[in-house]
Parts: C-alpha cells; structure tokens; sequence
C-alpha cells in the first residue's frame, strides 16, 4: 500500500481553560455549579473564542450532555460536591 499523505489541521479558533475563578471561587474540571434557570452542572472548561473574544463556560448536566453558558449564569460554585472524581 502506498504511504498516507499527513494532513495538517488549521489552528483552532477556541481557547479551553480546565481552571479558573467565577465570584472570588477557584474552579476546575469536576466543580459543580449552579447555572440560573438550568439547575446544578458539572464544570468542564473557560472557552474563549480567539476571533471575537467572546467567552462562555462548558458544563456537562446529568444526561452527560455537554451545554455551554454565558459566565453572568453562573450563580454559586458548589465546594461539597464534586463529580467525576
């Protein structure tokens, strides 16, 4: 067979943070979250997105579904509670 050609991929336009702060609080991959008007997350990562600067948070709910927010949603970091451990 002949060799593969390598196929190089364009730098992504998003940034992804695992750690940060959201009100005064440290959070990292794992730390629940209470999101306004959607109920208790798990936290995944910051997003920013390098084109426009807009920035959002990745959360992942109970379905294991992955949902993104605007970080003025976030209403309180839970500290007692950590999933995915």
């Amino acid at each position: 067979m002949p060799k593969r050609k390598k196929v190089e991929l364009p730098p992504s336009r998003f940034e992804h943070v695992e750690s940060g702060t959201i009100h005064g609080r440290k959070v990292e991959s794992g730390t629940e979250v209470s999101i306004e008007g959607e109920g208790r997350m798990r936290f995944h990562s910051f997003v920013k997105n390098l084109d426009t600067g807009a920035e959002w948070v990745d959360c992942v709910d109970k379905k294991k579904q992955f949902r993104s927010f605007h970080i003025d949603r976030v209403k309180r970091v839970h500290y007692k509670n950590k999933l995915g451990r």
